[in-house]
């Protein structure tokens, strides 16, 4: 998911220049992951009923030409915010910065963020204690992050770097000029799935969300192939009608996709899938089996089966069947190698059998 509007691309950071001090190129794209946003989020619900917008610090990685910033964690950092004056806890950010750097050594200060998309005077005040020398992120410009959380709305996101501004050097320090830069919002397939997950209860009266069942699971993996398969279908139909102009880009595409997919005879996935739900069954059954050394297990104590032979036996049943199941023998050939079903001389009423090996 990525933003890509119009921006304006910057060859060298527009920050105050010092003497002895190199200029660090600026970002041109910037990077964010899904528990960054997460944590803003969070931040944004347990605000104060009288604050507008929260702040916090944004920490993360830097490539080492500084062309790319990736967003990868934040905390939240405390500020009062009046018409006329802001202030900000800076002690306590200079604290939790060392103590997160300390942990988390690979990771360095790229920002600060916001909860909402106004940009004023006292944002160019925090960008500029972000941006500056010291503690801050000089010579490589700050990230400024914002995130709207206006309820009823859609949650947006705005990445800037900013540019000094003001006639005078009383006025350059609560001055700037934000410029917009590219963001992308990337996430493994693992967290898109958490992501919609979560995203079911939206909709729900109690806001909260169950997991999905493996069957559940595949059958919406299904549904949404399905859905884009027919989507596909449609936009081919409608370059063939002349209704849509046609794209090169795409096809290739397409045809690349459709290269991908496995030359299997649909005859051979019915058997394959049938042996391994009938092996996956025999074995189920073994593992229902309760402990034998459970003291109410319902193995008699009068048993000639002991627990001493009947655990090893188990073993060596499922050692068999993990075999059969990785050479795909057929039942005759599991047979011929002395496998087979044998009913347990103590064996109570509605117990499944044992598959053992013929004694």
């Amino acid at each position: 998911m990525a933003d890509t509007g119009s921006f304006i691309h910057l060859a060298r950071p527009l920050g105050p220049a010092t003497v002895g001090v190199a200029p660090s190129t600026a970002p041109l794209n910037v990077v964010i992951q899904p528990q960054a946003i997460f944590s803003i989020l969070d931040h944004s619900l347990r605000r104060n009923a009288d604050q507008e917008r929260v702040i916090g610090t944004l920490l993360g990685t830097r490539s080492e030409d500084g062309t790319e910033v990736e967003i990868r964690t934040c905390f939240a950092v405390g500020h009062t915010e009046t018409t006329d004056q802001v202030e900000v806890d800076m002690e306590y950010q200079k604290q939790m910065l060392a103590l997160h750097l300390k942990a988390n050594p690979k990771e360095v200060l790229v920002g600060w963020y916001a909860t909402s998309s106004e940009l004023n005077t006292f944002s160019a005040l925090i960008q500029n204690f972000y941006g500056g020398q010291g503690d801050g992120t000089w010579p490589h410009p700050a990230v400024h992050l914002t995130v709207s959380t206006e309820p009823g709305k859609d949650i947006e996101t705005r990445t800037y770097i900013s540019a000094p501004v003001g006639v005078t050097a009383e006025r350059a320090a609560d001055s700037a000029a934000f410029i917009p830069v590219p963001y992308e919002i990337r996430y493994s397939e693992a967290e898109r799935n958490g992501l919609e997950a979560i995203a079911q209860a939206r909709d729900a009266e109690d806001r909260a969300s169950s997991l999905f069942t493996d069957i559940e699971t595949l059958e919406k993996s299904i549904e949404e192939v399905l859905g884009m398969i027919d989507r596909v279908s449609k936009y081919v139909e409608s370059v063939i009608d002349e209704e849509a102009p046609a794209s090169t880009a795409l096809g290739q595409f397409l045809l690349n996709a459709l290269a991908l997919a496995p030359k299997v005879d649909p005859a051979d996935i019915e058997t394959t899938n049938t042996s391994k739900t009938s092996s996956s069954f025999r074995i189920s059954q073994i593992l229902s089996v309760p402990k034998w050394n459970s003291p109410t297990g319902w193995l008699p104590p009068s048993s000639p089966l002991e627990v001493a032979t009947v655990r090893p036996l188990v073993v060596q049943v499922l050692k068999a069947e993990v075999s059969v199941v990785a050479s795909a023998t057929t039942a005759n050939e599991a047979a011929s190698n002395g496998i087979k079903l044998r009913n347990c001389e103590h064996n109570p009423p509605n117990r499944q059998s044992l598959l053992t090996n013929d004694l």
